[in-house]
């Protein structure tokens, strides 16, 4: 299987309260209705809506059919905080 990994867009404008840690599984959940991207896909933790998968990344997770990644590495202190996510295999 490929592997898609990325970045979670939008986190410093979310400004969650927490990050989550690596291993934990994060839901993709389409938003048709976005008014900027209608093939936008939100990443939420536990509820909380984190941020988005890349533009350029979303017709690969479309193609892949997510619904579910893992986070795989956390950069929280660099000035953006970064967290990247896989597909789980």
């Amino acid at each position: 299987m490929q592997i898609l990994r990325c970045k979670i867009a939008g986190i410093p404008h979310r400004k969650p309260e927490k990050l989550p840690e690596v291993g934990d599984t994060v839901t993709l959940v389409p938003e048709p209705d976005n008014a900027y991207d209608p093939d936008a896909i939100k990443v939420l933790w536990n509820g909380v809506h984190l941020g988005y998968i890349p533009k350029s990344e979303t017709a690969t997770a479309r193609t892949f059919n997510l619904t579910e990644m893992r986070v795989v590495e956390v950069e929280p202190l660099r000035k953006w905080d970064e967290v990247y996510i896989a597909n789980i295999e």
